[in-house]
């Protein structure tokens, strides 16, 4: 996914290079949505610290089509939706999804499977990790394995 312009939207910087295709293409795994229905989704989710506009998810939009990870239908409003392609390039970069749910306090939302799950406790826990004495980080680690072994020796969640 490339962008279309690091800076969009009224924030400057808010989105590194590349997020807010992901984010938009995070946001279409959803569900299909128009543009303004984009940008609105975008504003709710991560005012006040950004705010959307239509130079910035406009040409985010053109690329993620030129790129054949979205797709429009005919009608008016257009509305997008993702594509098999665009799906698979999520699915590769839930790593980036996470760092910026984490950076932004936003949860996107990707993927309910086990595996989405745990990139985003990883992502979350990583950054505060860092200020702990291994041996604590070992415990707590081992004390978290073993609550979530015991949830599923009981079969809870299933």
């Amino acid at each position: 996914m490339t962008d279309t312009g690091a800076k969009n939207g009224t924030k400057r910087g808010f989105f590194g290079y590349g997020e807010l295709p992901l984010v938009l293409v995070a946001m279409l795994a959803e569900q299909p949505q128009g543009a303004y229905e984009l940008m609105a989704e975008l504003d709710r989710r991560f005012a006040p610290a950004y705010t959307a506009s239509p130079g910035g998810t406009y040409p985010a939009i053109e690329a993620l089509l030129e790129q054949k990870l979205i797709a429009g239908d005919d009608g008016r409003p257009r509305r997008y939706t993702l594509t098999k392609l665009g799906r698979a390039a999520l699915a590769k970069r839930l790593d980036d999804v996470a760092a910026i749910e984490v950076r932004t306090g936003v949860n996107l939302q990707v993927g309910t499977t086990t595996d989405a799950v745990l990139t985003r406790f990883v992502a979350r826990a990583r950054d505060a990790a860092l200020q702990l004495a291994p041996d604590t980080l070992d415990q707590v680690l081992n004390d978290t394995v073993t609550k979530i072994e015991k949830l599923a020796r009981k079969g809870v969640g299933k």
